[in-house]
């Protein structure tokens, strides 16, 4: 789906293990072994609003976002994220996303900046037909940033007003079964009792 489900399935993985077999394991350690499985593993295992480096490996925590709501549309179609990043290796032309004005408005905390400055380089890369007409729809709904999410296929809209956000749930009916209204969460992996 291109938000990193693989790596939050080995995130809880190397956690329970960790819980199983009373390693009493650091988050630092886990991270370690998780960016063997995946470079989002350490992201999942954290969690909460983070500048990711390198790898992936290198988390520095930045300012919670503001109160909003995501909308995720994910079409039946499939995205090989192997496939994406061979396109993505093999490109020329990108039109790569400031990351200076992101990260600076991330430091600050600043929601609408943050959705001014949101862009996905697969999009120039990888074609989800389905796409285009969920962009407009999150668009024309008020979303104040609607992007690809990682290598796709998902399509996913930011909003600061939940009745809007609803709403453009109930629009995105008649082009992709999979629709869900999330918010961000402060923390990466949550252990249950």
């Amino acid at each position: 789906a291109g938000m990193a489900g693989g790596s939050a399935d080995g995130a809880a993985v190397i956690a329970a293990l960790n819980d199983i077999f009373a390693t009493n394991l650091s988050e630092a350690e886990l991270c370690k072994i998780g960016l063997r499985v995946g470079a989002d593993v350490p992201f999942r295992l954290k969690g909460g609003t983070c500048l990711a480096q390198n790898v992936g490996e290198i988390l520095s925590p930045l300012p919670a976002l503001d109160e909003c709501y995501i909308v995720l549309a994910k079409p039946d179609r499939g995205v090989s994220t192997k496939e994406a990043f061979a396109a993505f290796d093999t490109a020329t032309n990108i039109r790569h996303l400031d990351t200076c004005a992101m990260l600076y408005a991330a430091s600050q905390g600043d929601l609408r900046e943050i959705c001014k400055h949101t862009k996905n380089v697969f999009e120039q890369l990888i074609e989800v037909p389905e796409r285009v007409p969920i962009k407009s729809t999150l668009n024309r709904h008020g979303a104040l940033a609607a992007c690809m999410s990682g290598s796709g296929p998902t399509v996913y809209g930011i909003f600061d007003d939940e009745s809007k956000a609803q709403s453009a749930a109930s629009a995105l009916k008649s082009l992709v079964k999979n629709i869900y209204v999330t918010k961000p969460v402060t923390s990466g992996l949550v252990r249950k009792a």
